[in-house]
């Protein structure tokens, strides 16, 4: 083919005909990019995810927890978990009983801590699977959070007949707050 011979025409259909090759390309290349994207997204949030914090629950009195919970779309076998050595013996146990256990999308495992014995800073390691997805996650977990609230303290009233009255609610209140307690723990 000789190329001299070629008409305006002619070329501005060779042009187009490669601009076109290309602009594909550009397209394919794009579309292969998405595909791969979504993929990798739709991998991530179907798989588990598994946080550890502390929390306190404050209905009549305070009670502070160590929690597990799988915040993921699936469920995780924890295959191990390591922690500070200045846990006292029950929070360790209750550490070490995770190992090979699993846990559900959205269920919540918690322990009770023992008052006197918390450290001011834990660092738990916990490393879980799902199939081929092997995930492993430090936490910090800063205890000293959970005492820096403040508490308001009921103040006794100057009337006997008042502070009777007061007592009555005021213990009303602490058996309603304590039975409500056990229902908060659930939705930790």
């Amino acid at each position: 083919m000789d190329w001299s011979t070629l008409t305006n025409s002619d070329w501005i259909a060779v042009w187009s005909t490669i601009a076109t090759l290309f602009i594909s390309l550009v397209a394919i290349i794009i579309s292969l990019a998405s595909l791969i994207q979504n993929r990798n997204i739709i991998k991530e949030t179907n798989n588990p995810h598994i946080v550890i914090y502390a929390d306190t629950i404050s209905t009549g009195y305070f009670a502070k927890y160590l929690i597990v919970k799988n915040i993921g779309n699936s469920s995780a076998k924890i295959t191990n978990i390591s922690f500070s050595d200045s846990l006292h013996d029950l929070e360790k146990q209750f550490l070490n009983a995770l190992k090979d256990s699993y846990i559900v999308a959205g269920q919540t495992i918690l322990n009770g801590l023992i008052d006197e014995d918390i450290p001011s800073h834990i660092e738990i390691e916990i490393e879980y699977e799902n199939g081929r997805f092997k995930k492993k996650e430090k936490f910090h977990i800063n205890m000293d959070r959970l005492d820096k609230t403040f508490y308001l303290k009921h103040e006794k009233q100057k009337s006997n007949a008042q502070d009777n009255v007061s007592r009555g609610f005021l213990n009303l209140t602490n058996t309603l707050e304590n039975g409500f307690h056990d229902v908060e723990k659930r939705n930790l």
